[in-house]
């Protein structure tokens, strides 16, 4: 099994002659492909953000056991 491990290191770091290309535009390809995505999920936080501060917000109460409909959870009463 050592011998395998070693043989498989020694092909992959064998360094034979390379005739690869890449496309100086791919990276504007790559570009196109990002930009819109990125703005649609921007843009989908901006316009949603009260949703989201919201969501967040009954979340982190609810992990601290705070009840949401309560208004004011630090003034209760105490017997």
């Amino acid at each position: 099994m050592t011998a395998g491990a070693i043989a498989l290191i020694l092909i992959l770091s064998w360094r034979g002659e390379c005739w690869a290309y890449i496309d100086p535009n791919a990276g504007g390809f790559l570009w196109q492909i990002v930009a819109p995505l990125a703005s649609v999920f921007l843009s989908f936080l901006f316009y949603c953000r009260k949703e989201i501060k919201r969501l967040a917000k009954s979340v982190r109460d609810r992990l601290k056991g705070v009840d949401s409909a309560d208004p004011a959870p630090e003034v209760r009463k105490t017997k």
